[in-house]
């Protein structure tokens, strides 16, 4: 799909370019990476080695760094060059209230796949290939929903996100409903509440 795509694209699409293009903000990308792998790492291995004194080390030199890459955007900012991440836009009260959501649903959401695919092995006794295709509805779903909410959106503004998050609950309480007996198959019923949360 991804091939079909880009000889698509060089077909379709026409070359446009902007009078002053941005560069790439290298030392941005560097700097963010190092604070990532030092955060991160220790959480992969750390529990395995037990804890060690470097995994706490790393934990710990991780916010330096990170600090350091706020401080280094900002100057990037003020000199109006292309930061990696625009320090401007956490003065908008909006796009910070929308970054805390983001982050809160796709952390409950990636919490909700695990279970729904453990649920899938450990109750339900598929083997972790037919586990991957009972999730196919909610793929699906997600991919018509992404595809039809700017329409929704243009139609009912802001209360558009309230239908969402009705449509979200009911599907989760669906699912929930439906995965309670555990009945040892799937069901076309736990395909449909799949959908819906999709």
């Amino acid at each position: 799909i991804g091939i079909l795509t880009i000889v698509s694209a060089s077909f379709v699409l026409k070359e446009s370019r902007a009078p002053a293009a941005p560069s790439i903000d290298l030392a941005g990308v560097g700097i963010l990476t190092v604070g990532l792998a030092l955060f991160s790492y220790p959480f992969m291995e750390g529990q395995e080695r037990g804890w060690p004194l470097w995994a706490w080390v790393s934990l710990l030199a991780s916010f330096p760094v990170l600090w350091a890459f706020w401080l280094f955007e900002r100057r990037q900012s003020a000199k109006n060059r292309s930061p990696l991440v625009e320090p401007r836009l956490f003065r908008d009260k909006g796009f910070v209230v929308g970054l805390v959501v983001t982050c809160i649903y796709f952390a409950g959401h990636s919490s909700m796949i695990l279970v729904l695919s453990l649920y899938l092995q450990y109750s339900l006794g598929l083997n972790p290939m037919y586990a991957g295709f009972a999730l196919v509805p909610f793929s699906f779903a997600f991919l018509l929903g992404s595809s039809v909410s700017g329409k929704i959106n243009g139609y009912l503004g802001r209360r558009s996100l309230h239908l969402g998050v009705v449509v979200l609950v009911i599907g989760i309480v669906a699912l929930t409903l439906v995965a309670a007996p555990a009945p040892g198959h799937l069901t076309p019923s736990f395909v449909l509440a799949c959908f819906i949360y999709g």
